[in-house]
C-alpha cells in the first residue's frame, strides 16, 4: 500500500451519526457512536430475512464481536440487492480546492508572532499602521449579494459611544483585517473617499450567511498609538520564537522566513482542512451520497443500529436529563437539535439509515471495484500491522535468536489481538485503509492557489 492513512482520515470516512444535528449550546457534547454495525442472524443470500437474534456488539468498538458466521457481514456480503451506484458518482470525481486564502493566513499568523514581541513603549512615528500598533477605530462590514451590499449583524460599531482599540497584530479581527490594515495612512482617506478593508470570513466560521463570504470593511481610523516590533528575520524565528534550523530543514525556501511560512502553509492547511484527502472525502461522499439508490436496507442491521443511537441517547439522558430538569422527550429533542415536540425517534431513524447508506457505498464500491484483499493479502496486510505494534513497545526481529522466534512472537500476539478485539475489528479496519486509499485515487483534483 501507497500509505497508511491515519486514524483521523479513517473516522472522516462517515459522516458523523450526529453530525448534521445541533446540539443545544447549554449541554454538554458527548462522543459520537457513528460507527455502530449489529448483528444479524440473517440468511446467506443477504436478503435481511434474519431474525435479528445476533448480539448486536459494535464492529468498531473494544469487545467480542460475537459468532460472526450467523451474522449478515457487510463487509463480506454482496450487496447489489441492497444499493446501486453508477462508476460517475465516484470514479475521476472532480475535487476543487481553493487555497487562495493561505497565504493571507500566513501573514496573519507572522504579525500575530510579531505583535507578541513588540515594545511596550510607545513611540512618535510616521502615522502609517504598522504591526504592533494600536488603532482607534470605527468599522461597518458588508458583504456583496451581486451588485447589492448586505450589512451584517456584529460588524458595525459605527454607533458605539467610543471607537474600538485593536492591536495590529493581535489576532482580535478575522484573518486578514489587521494584515490589510498594515502600511495605511489614515490622512490619505476621507468621508467621499474610504478606507475599505478586504477580507474573508474562513469556512467553517461560527455565522452561517457569513461562512466563505469575501468582507469588505468601512474603516474610520479614529487615532494611532504607535509601537515598535520586530522585524520578521532568521533572527528572530531562532531568538525569539525558539525554531531552529534542523526543525526547518525539511521545508521548501532559500532562508528561515521562507521555511518558516512554508511550515506554517502546510499547519495551516491541515488546520482548514485545504488537504487533498479531506478535501476529496468530502468531495466523494457528496457525489455518492447523492447519486447512489438504497433499494432496502438490511432490516437487522437497520435496527441494530436505531436501537444502539436509542441506547446512546438514553445514556446522556440519564446523565444529564436530571440535572436539567428535563423530561425523556424533551431532551432527546434538545439534544438532537429539533424543536420541543418534534417527532425524535422519526429523526433518529434518519441518521441510522443515512449512516447504513454510506456503510452500503463504501462495501459495495469496493465488491465492484474488486478492491478486497484475498486471503494471502490480507494477511500480509495483518501480519505489517502487528509487527509495526510490537516496534511500537520495542519488540524487534533484532531480539530473537531466530526468524521463526520472531514468527511465533508476531503471531502469539496476533492471536491476542483477534481474542481481545474480533477479527472484524482488524478486517474493518484493513478494508477501510484499502477502500479510502482507492477513493482518493479517484479524485480529480484542482487546487487554487
Amino acid at each position: 500500500m501507497k500509505k497508511i492513512i491515519t486514524l483521523i482520515l479513517l473516522l472522516s470516512l462517515l459522516v458523523g451519526v450526529f453530525a448534521s444535528c445541533k446540539k443545544d449550546d447549554d449541554l454538554p457534547e458527548g462522543e459520537d457512536n457513528e460507527n455502530t454495525e449489529g448483528g444479524e442472524n440473517g440468511g446467506t443470500d443477504g436478503d435481511g430475512s434474519g431474525d435479528g437474534s445476533g448480539d448486536g456488539n459494535n464492529d468498531f468498538t473494544d469487545g467480542d464481536i460475537g459468532n460472526k458466521e450467523d451474522k449478515f457481514n457487510i463487509m463480506t456480503e454482496d450487496l447489489s440487492d441492497y444499493i446501486a451506484i453508477d462508476k460517475q458518482y465516484y470514479k475521476d470525481y472532480e475535487v476543487v480546492i481553493d487555497r487562495s486564502m493561505v497565504d493571507l493566513l500566513i501573514e496573519h499568523e507572522v504579525i500575530k508572532a510579531l505583535y507578541k514581541h513588540k515594545g511596550k513603549e510607545k513611540i512618535e512615528g510616521d502615522g502609517v499602521i504598522s504591526v504592533g500598533d494600536t488603532v482607534n477605530i470605527y468599522y461597518k462590514g458588508y458583504y456583496m449579494d451581486g451588485e447589492e451590499k448586505v450589512f451584517f449583524d456584529g460588524g458595525d460599531n459605527t454607533a458605539a459611544e467610543k471607537p474600538h482599540a485593536l492591536g495590529i497584530g493581535s489576532g482580535g479581527f478575522i484573518p486578514g483585517f489587521e494584515y490589510n490594515l498594515i502600511g495605511k495612512n489614515p490622512a490619505d482617506y476621507s468621508e467621499d473617499s474610504p478606507l475599505i478593508v478586504e477580507t474573508y470570513f474562513p469556512d467553517g466560521y461560527s455565522s452561517d450567511e457569513l461562512a466563505g463570504k469575501i468582507a469588505y470593511f468601512i474603516v474610520t481610523v479614529e487615532s494611532i498609538e504607535e509601537y515598535d516590533a520586530p522585524e520578521f528575520t532568521d533572527e528572530f524565528i531562532t531568538d525569539k520564537l525558539g525554531v531552529s534550523q534542523d526543525e526547518l530543514e525539511g521545508f521548501e525556501g532559500e532562508g528561515l522566513t521562507d521555511k518558516y511560512r512554508a511550515s506554517l502553509k502546510d499547519q495551516i492547511i491541515m488546520e482548514y482542512g485545504l488537504d487533498d484527502d479531506t478535501k476529496a472525502l468530502a468531495a466523494f461522499w457528496e457525489i455518492s451520497l447523492e447519486g447512489a439508490v438504497v433499494k432496502k436496507y438490511p432490516e437487522t442491521l437497520l435496527k441494530e443500529l436505531y436501537d444502539g443511537l436509542i441506547e446512546q441517547l438514553d445514556y446522556y439522558y440519564r446523565l444529564y436529563g436530571g440535572y436539567y430538569g428535563l423530561e425523556r422527550d424533551e431532551f432527546m429533542c434538545m439534544y438532537i437539535g429539533l424543536e420541543e415536540g418534534a417527532d425524535w425517534e422519526a429523526e433518529v431513524d434518519r441518521i441510522a439509515k443515512s449512516n447504513l447508506k454510506q456503510q452500503l457505498i463504501f462495501y459495495h464500491i469496493m465488491n465492484i471495484e474488486g478492491l478486497k484483499p484475498d486471503e494471502q493479502e490480507y494477511d500480509e496486510i495483518f501480519n505489517d500491522y502487528v509487527e509495526r505494534a510490537l516496534e511500537d513497545v520495542s519488540i524487534t526481529r533484532e531480539d530473537f535468536a531466530t526468524e521463526d522466534e520472531y514468527i511465533a512472537k508476531r503471531d502469539k500476539y496476533k492471536s491476542q489481538l483477534i481474542e481481545s478485539k474480533g477479527e472484524e475489528y482488524f478486517m474493518s479496519m484493513f478494508y477501510y485503509q484499502i477502500g479510502v486509499e482507492a477513493i482518493l485515487g479517484y479524485a480529480n483534483i484542482t487546487v487554487i492557489e
